[in-house]
């Protein structure tokens, strides 16, 4: 929202580094997600992620549950593996997520063009 309005903190303010620790402060270092509530943590961990990028920096810790997400047969298994009939909506968060959250962290560089 600060972004949209044009009213980030200067970068190297106090507010800005507070809001910077706030957000890494929610990721979990045993697999690197940022779990919320009423949000699946594919898509809570886009949201940090993307926020952070904003920042211009990154997560603490690396994606550990989603890495193996990056070989085109695992990433391939997992979309079909989803619901897309009874539940596209929160379905497709999940897979926009993964691709939203590895990109933001620099954790899968050149993973759109291999997988889509």
């Amino acid at each position: 929202m600060l972004y949209t309005l044009g009213e980030l903190p200067e970068k190297g303010t106090t507010e800005y580094q507070g809001l910077v620790r706030t957000l890494q402060s929610f990721q979990q270092e045993e697999n690197g997600l940022f779990p919320g509530a009423g949000h699946h943590p594919i898509h809570g961990t886009a949201f940090v992620v993307s926020a952070l990028e904003l920042f211009g920096t990154k997560p603490l810790y690396p994606l550990k549950t989603l890495q193996h997400l990056k070989e085109h047969s695992v990433m391939t298994a997992f979309l079909d593996g989803l619901d897309w009939k009874r539940e596209p909506w929160s379905e497709s968060t999940k897979g926009a997520g993964i691709y939203a959250a590895l990109v933001g962290s620099r954790g899968g560089r050149g993973m759109g063009e291999r997988l889509f």
